[in-house]
């Protein structure tokens, strides 16, 4: 009897993470569902049914009220609500954006409505920390293979490509121009916001080698860092910022422990560059020539004399009363002939909500890390709040992040499980 009951228990929980798995592979790796009207997004119907069944089903288990996190969900909530009523009055006084501009409104009327609601449901659906980061690490290993097989069979690219033909890339030519010069494909995941979408994959198997450094552990988070770096040299820092604040985490629990990571990294590079004097350097060059034209050519050159609009690509909009009070767009052309053409959600809300509302918008982001943070007193949360934070300072400085949604459900998500976990070690202390 007691057998059975302990199969059950186990088989349970391995469908129970299965299922959350494709679900939550659908919400982050996002795609129009084929036969069904544009508005069915694999990742509403996602929230919706999520949301449905923890109404339904969740909840089961009483766990402590989680008030910080709750607040700020709330209070982001409510901000995107008068984000939305905000920018809709400067649309209406000085124009709507002219041909394909791209208006921030249904940015923040989307984030009003996915968050509270995709915060509701994970919060009952999935039972801890553990459960959310094991989710997350194993949706990271599904589209690492995709990425790698697509990079070692050709057949399987050439699939890829025919899947992601719908992306913004696949204009005039775009996708094989990027494609050539280096970048991969893993399904509805390409350049470095695909690497954004897998760093919160490098983050769960961050979070893994901080509990516990097996090799198992590192390995997966190698496999995750490698598929990412395939896909752009975003992947390459999130990496490396993972593994800095994993070998911090080791030098304060025991220096020998650090002594032989480093020993075993070093290894492991001049491993990769002995490749260089074999067969295998031409494979490298080839599948890591961002990486490689990132190293030779440096920074500025590779990347930020573009980021700035130094070489005429990017056009960051002077500051003016336009730009001041806001121009309601984050790309193209505005009402007021205001042109916006550059990369980073830095730059592209400080054009579409102004620059004084994004300087108030960018408080609060950093006031939400800062006060879930200060509360926590655990180690390891501490840092998972860190490398969460950078990472997504990360996303926000190259791409328009943020309201891609899903990393702010995600964090918020991780936010309310680190709160839970400072509760229980509290109560336990007492």
């Amino acid at each position: 009897f007691w057998v059975s009951i302990k199969f059950y228990l186990v088989m349970n929980n391995i469908l129970h993470r299965i299922l959350l798995s494709i679900a939550v592979f659908l919400f982050i790796y996002t795609f129009q569902i084929p036969g069904l009207p544009q508005i069915f997004l694999s990742y509403r119907c996602v929230v919706v049914l999520g949301f449905i069944y923890a109404f339904i089903f969740g909840a089961k288990v009483l766990h402590p009220k989680t008030s910080i996190s709750d607040k700020l969900v709330s209070n982001y909530s409510i901000w995107n609500v008068f984000l939305t009523i905000y920018v809709i009055m400067i649309l209406e006084l000085f124009g709507h954006g002219k041909g394909t501009s791209h208006e921030s409104t249904n940015d923040y009327i989307n984030m009003f409505i996915v968050l509270p609601l995709f915060y509701y449901s994970g919060k009952r659906i999935f039972r801890d920390l553990d459960d959310l980061m094991w989710v997350l690490r194993t949706v990271g290993l599904m589209q690492s293979l995709i990425i790698l097989l697509g990079t070692l069979i050709p057949e399987i690219n050439s699939t890829l490509i025919i899947l992601n033909s719908d992306s913004a890339f696949s204009e005039a030519g775009r996708m094989d121009n990027m494609i050539a010069s280096g970048y991969h494909l893993g399904f509805k995941c390409f350049t470095s916001l695909g690497s954004m979408q897998l760093a919160l994959s490098q983050i769960a198997a961050c979070y893994f080698l901080f509990r516990n450094s097996n090799i198992v552990n590192l390995v997966f988070f190698l496999l995750i860092s490698v598929s990412s770096v395939l896909l752009s040299r975003t992947g390459f820092l999130v990496a490396l910022i993972c593994l800095l604040f994993f070998l911090f985490n080791k030098a304060n629990k025991n220096r020998w422990n650090l002594f032989f990571s480093i020993i075993f990294l070093t290894g492991a590079f001049l491993v990769v560059i002995s490749f260089s004097n074999f067969d295998y350097g031409e494979f490298f060059r080839v599948n890591f020539n961002r990486l490689f034209i990132l190293f030779e050519n440096g920074l500025y050159e590779s990347y930020f004399e573009i980021y700035i609009g130094a070489n005429d690509e990017n056009q960051i909009p002077p500051l003016s009363i336009y730009t001041i009070i806001g121009t309601g767009i984050t790309s193209g052309v505005s009402g007021a002939n205001i042109i916006v053409n550059c990369d980073g959600a830095f730059l592209r809300n400080y054009a579409a909500m102004g620059f004084v509302i994004s300087i108030v918008n960018y408080y609060l982001l950093f006031s939400f890390f800062y006060k879930i943070y200060k509360y926590s007193k655990i180690k390891t949360n501490k840092l998972l709040i860190l490398v969460v934070a950078l990472i997504w300072f990360v996303g926000e400085f190259k791409e328009y992040f943020t309201y891609q949604v899903y990393y702010m459900c995600f964090i918020m998500l991780i936010f309310s499980f680190i709160e839970r976990t400072e509760i229980n070690s509290k109560t336990n202390r007492k």
